[in-house]
């Protein structure tokens, strides 16, 4: 949808300083914001309430359908498939019947490689789709993705790609597509014009915005720990973690994700020149930066409280929050005129994001009106992903031959094969049939 600059204008104006903290921050759990009734029925959960009343809105929402041991979400517990229109419903009704401005919550879901919640489409891993040297292939599974994503209501997906893998000692190495920052690059472009559309043609059409992660340089920490310092120079900075950077911004995401490790000890969500100087005046980027989860929290230590880590991002040029406390907290500014200026721009952002997915209220309405999942175009477009993640992943079978091994592809689909017609080990005819060499790399031929 096209965006109405005054309308957007207006409703800054009429929002309250804690309503519009409010818009930018996405604090809950999205799992936790419905609940089963004694009829078994999904129904809004006191926590979703009290967030909405507290700030007179909900600006984002994450994880509303994620599933996976982290979440503790599973099919005992978590949102099926066929449940998905109903969630979806009872949160985007409960934000409009709370809320002071009619306006509907951003849900945000991740989608690494695929939708990550029960029955969602899962592609192969990067570091799988990095090996099939087929963009055009990630494009087309991509877009499978954000059409199951886009049926189910969803509005952002949290999508890995930004980053090089550096130490093989690091655990997020499968969220790289490798150590090629060209190769990133490609795939970058891929995943944004997958889900996004040409020139964004498909945001609120069938799409979803992509927010791209992690900026940046993760990859690079130290001793291959999570979340620690990437030391490092501007010129590898700049020839190897920027320019998947540069080019999801020419693609056209309309995000991007500022990473938990620092840069020669700044941190990446405190980082102006990064976040500023560089993503939007060098680049021109004009969408969101969200931060990772608790990150901006992480920052107590450099800012000295919480309140105080809040600020520290959101003037460093953060917009959107994730779990933290700390853009909570920016209430406390209420006088601090940086603050408050600084608030405006991201709200803007936010509000105009919202307005690519009818997410505000039309001129003369009191509430948006939101389009609703429907569950028959769901089933199709999981259907299609899964053929897509079907696809992607033959591709991505990769041998290596000393050429003295008879293993072929051949030999590998008809193992896979066998394996698919029943239960068993299906380690155990591979191990028999062929062995795996060092020597020549073969791949199977780019597209079918």
């Amino acid at each position: 949808m096209s965006i109405n600059h005054a309308a957007v204008d207006r409703l800054i104006d009429s929002m309250s300083f804690t309503q519009k903290v409010g818009q930018l921050n996405q604090r809950l759990f999205g799992w936790k914001s419905v609940e089963r009734n004694a009829a078994g029925r999904l129904v809004a959960s006191d926590e979703l309430k009290q967030e909405i009343d507290r700030w007179g809105g909900l600006g984002a929402l994450y994880g509303l359908l994620r599933a996976d041991p982290w979440s503790g979400q599973h099919w005992g517990n978590g949102i099926r498939p066929e449940e998905r229109p109903e969630a979806v419903a009872v949160v985007q009704q409960t934000v409009l019947e709370r809320g002071a401005h009619g306006i509907g919550v951003l849900l945000s879901e991740e989608a690494p490689h695929g939708h990550q919640a029960l029955g969602g489409a899962v592609l192969p891993t990067n570091l799988g789709l990095g090996a099939t040297f087929d963009s055009q292939g990630v494009q087309e599974a991509e877009a499978a993705v954000a059409a199951e994503l886009a049926a189910s209501g969803i509005h952002i997906a949290l999508v890995s790609g930004l980053d090089i893998a550096r130490d093989p000692r690091w655990g997020r190495c499968e969220e790289c597509f490798g150590e090629d920052p060209l190769m990133a690059s490609r795939m970058c472009e891929a995943i944004v014009t997958g889900m996004q559309g040409e020139h964004r043609s498909k945001v609120g059409r069938g799409g979803v915005a992509v927010v791209l992660k992690h900026l940046a340089a993760q990859g690079e920490a130290v001793g291959g720990r999570n979340g620690q310092s990437a030391v490092l120079g501007p010129h590898d900075l700049h020839e190897i973690h920027l320019p998947p950077v540069a080019a999801g911004v020419r693609a056209g995401a309309l995000g991007f994700m500022a990473a938990y490790n620092d840069i020669d000890s700044v941190p990446c969500c405190a980082n102006p020149w990064l976040l500023e100087d560089y993503l939007r005046d060098q680049l021109g980027f004009d969408g969101i930066v969200m931060a990772d989860g608790l990150a901006v929290d992480r920052l107590e230590d450099m800012a000295g409280s919480i309140p105080a880590a809040g600020r520290a991002a959101l003037l460093a040029g953060v917009d959107v929050s994730l779990w933290d406390e700390g853009f909570a907290r920016l209430e406390e500014y209420v006088d601090d005129e940086q603050v408050a200026a600084a608030v405006d721009t991201a709200l803007r952002r936010v509000l105009e994001l919202k307005a690519m997915f009818g997410l505000l209220p039309e001129d003369g309405a009191d509430t948006a009106a939101i389009a609703m999942p429907d569950a028959d175009a769901i089933a199709q477009a999981t259907a299609d992903g899964r053929e897509q993640a079907k696809r992607m992943a033959r591709e991505a079978i990769t041998l290596i031959n000393d050429g003295r091994s008879a293993v072929t592809l051949d030999s590998i689909r008809g193992v896979l094969t066998d394996a698919q017609a029943g239960p068993c080990d299906c380690r155990r005819p591979i191990r028999r049939r062929f062995r795996l060499l060092p020597g020549r790399l073969h791949r199977p031929s780019a597209r079918r």
